[in-house]
């Protein structure tokens, strides 16, 4: 559920390539989300512009989660 404090939330929307994601971000959007970027060409893209990338950590994602409230 979404309650008004998310409406201010910076949300970055990623997808493998960037074109699921460019839907996601317009629907959240369409529902009153203002701050939405969806990342142009996804994952693939953030590869190949050798951007950081972190490894996956089970942790990373309960810590999250717990923050958020859900």
């Amino acid at each position: 559920m979404i309650n008004k404090d998310d409406y201010k939330q910076r949300i970055l929307v990623l997808c493998n390539q960037g074109y699921q994601s460019s839907f996601a971000a317009a629907n959240l959007v369409r529902i009153g989300l203002s701050n939405v970027t969806d990342v142009e060409g996804g994952m693939q893209g953030w590869l190949s512009d050798r951007l950081p990338v972190l490894p996956f950590e089970p942790s990373r994602i309960r810590a999250l989660l717990v923050a958020s409230g859900t």
